[in-house]
């Protein structure tokens, strides 16, 4: 009785192990996985969308590849993991984020008018300091490539230094 408890424990184990191997076939390649922005110059979104070069520290965007070196079609996410500051944060409500694909064209709740803030992303259920970009599918040993934009709206308005940061992650699901 015993050895079948250690047998089956045994198992459990080693699924759970697989699968931590599992969700790691999706990757995330950056030069920096962090974007930081301060509320020095706020931009409207249409700058934002368009803007190809980081003109002021209100103003950021990254370039990342997501890659499945896994055998096997994989489902994905793109979310983002907001970073604490000890100083004071850009209220969430106006910092814009834009995400396109490889031919800079928006992607999903992207591709309409209304450009989302922070606030407007979903939280992750089993993740609750992360929010939500995107989910979609990627074919065996594929490669998959992104820009994120994000700025601060222009109806921002601060009277000392304040900071948003976050950083961009994937996982399989």
């Amino acid at each position: 009785m015993i050895v079948v408890l250690l047998i089956i424990l045994g198992l459990l184990i080693y699924n759970r192990r697989v699968e931590r191997i599992n969700e790691a076939n999706v990757i995330l390649y950056a030069e920096d996985e962090n974007i930081t922005i301060d509320d020095s110059l706020p931009v409207s979104d249409k700058f934002g969308k368009e803007a190809k070069d980081e003109l002021s520290s209100s103003y950021k965007y990254l370039e990342f590849e997501i890659i499945n070196v896994s055998s096997r079609p994989r489902d994905y996410q793109i979310y983002i993991t907001k970073n604490s500051f000890n100083t004071s944060e850009i209220n969430n409500r106006f910092v814009k984020l834009y995400l396109m694909d490889e031919n800079n064209n928006p992607i999903d709740i992207f591709s309409n008018n209304d450009i989302p803030s922070y606030v407007d992303l979903n939280y992750i259920k089993d993740m609750p300091n992360s929010k939500l970009l995107y989910t979609s599918k990627i074919d065996k040993y594929q490669k998959k490539k992104f820009t994120i934009k994000v700025w601060v709206s222009d109806n921002y308005v601060s009277l000392s230094k304040n900071y948003f940061s976050f950083d961009i992650r994937t996982r399989a699901v």
